[in-house]
């Protein structure tokens, strides 16, 4: 990816992320946030997926988790109180997301350390207290950097098979192109394989995804 693709990526995603952090008690959906992020509902998921790791509903529900956990460890609130604030309706499924990212349940978690969070749970971001506008950035490694490369194909004429359903299951499409290629000679040196996904499987339910599978011999 390119350095000023880069940055602009990140500017972005930094409004975004210093938005969810100043509005967790909203409603917050991807097409909102997407709309602040002056990408399309789509991309800005894929942009976002890639940078953190883990898709726009699963940072919001880990940040509202962290927030409940900060405000129990300073005694700042109950766990009910946590609960409904975490966003969840009964203060079991609360107890068990949390003692399932924290290692322990809500009630014990007050004789823990704050600090000792981000050694346990995933994850670039956290919730910061109090201050997210002024101080909120996240970190990228080098190894984890989208490489990203443009080119315009001239036409070109290929076989295909579509494949409707779960990506996972792509294989059978696969399978069948293969087959019906390979006795027909037009496995050589230079033969394209080409797989093209019209949806993305976190947005779109996978058993209408859709993809092509293509050769080009």
């Amino acid at each position: 990816m390119k350095t000023t693709t880069k940055n602009l990526y990140y500017e972005r995603m930094l409004t975004v992320l210093v938005h969810i952090q100043s509005h967790l008690d909203d409603d917050l959906t991807v097409e909102s946030l997407a709309e602040i992020s002056f990408f399309s509902p789509v991309h800005f998921h894929r942009i976002f997926k890639g940078l953190f790791g883990e898709t726009v509903v699963e940072h919001i529900r880990r940040i509202r988790l962290e927030r409940a956990a900060s405000r129990l460890a300073s005694s700042f609130s109950r766990v009910t109180d946590s609960a409904f604030d975490a966003g969840y309706e009964t203060v079991e499924s609360f107890s068990r997301a949390f003692k399932k990212m924290f290692g322990c349940p809500p009630s014990k978690y007050p004789e823990q350390h704050w600090e000792i969070i981000y050694k346990k749970i995933p994850g670039n971001v956290h919730y910061l207290p109090d201050h997210a506008r002024n101080g909120l950035t996240f970190y990228t490694h080098e190894d984890t950097t989208l490489e990203v490369r443009v080119e315009e194909l001239k036409p070109m004429k290929v076989a295909f098979v579509r494949h409707i359903g779960p990506y996972m299951e792509c294989k059978t499409a696969w399978d069948t192109l293969c087959t019906w290629a390979e006795p027909k000679g037009l496995f050589r040196a230079n033969t394209k394989f080409i797989g093209i996904s019209h949806d993305d499987p976190t947005v779109t339910p996978p058993e209408k995804s859709a993809m092509m599978h293509a050769l080009r011999s």
